[in-house]
Order: C-alpha cells, then structure tokens, then sequence
C-alpha cells in the first residue's frame, strides 16, 4: 500500500515436532551406544594390564612358591656387585637348592 500498511501477509507453518524428537531420540541412542562401548573399552583395558601385571609376576617369581626366580636373583646380584666395584659396601651370598622340593606333600 502507498501509505506503508500491510496489505497481505503470506507465510507457511510446518510442525518439525516428529522431526526434532526423531533426531533427539536418535543422539541419545548414539550417546548409549558411546557409553556402552566406552564401558566395554575399559573393561577391556583394565583385564588386559591385570594380564600383564600377572606376565610380569610370574616372569620374576617361582608360582609355587611365590619367591622371587633366578632372575630377580641375577638382578640383585648385578646391583650389588656395582655397589662393591665402587666401593659401597660388602655383600655375601647363601645360595640354597632344594632337590625334589614339593610343596604340599
């Protein structure tokens, strides 16, 4: 209109109702899957360093008897011998070797 009012007015309406809660039912979705495979990835983490910690154990100490092995022997052994070549101290070594040694009987 020449006089600057409205004369018409034309527009649209569509309801994205079912459209937003579509999408929003489908990130959460996407949220409980990332949820599930995170807990799954540190369960998986978790048994994989207790596996490791066990490998590690049980290359150092005998699993009968739990004592540290020969070479867990050797290391000590090589740490103090260094510490004698520099003039640290004086060590001395009792090896025992039990034959036929079985425990439990």
């Amino acid at each position: 209109m020449p006089d600057g009012s409205v004369a018409r007015i034309i527009g649209t309406d569509t309801d994205i109702t079912s459209l937003k809660q579509a999408e929003a039912r489908a990130a959460e979705e996407a949220a409980e899957t990332y949820r599930r495979h995170l807990a799954a990835l540190e369960k998986a983490h978790e048994a994989a360093e207790s596996a490791q910690q066990l490998a590690q154990s049980l290359a150092r100490h005998d699993p009968l008897t739990g004592l540290p092995n020969r070479r867990v022997f050797a290391e000590a052994l090589d740490l103090a011998l260094a510490r004698v070549s520099r003039g640290a101290g004086v060590y001395a070594v009792l090896i025992v070797d039990l034959d036929r040694f079985q425990a439990g009987k």
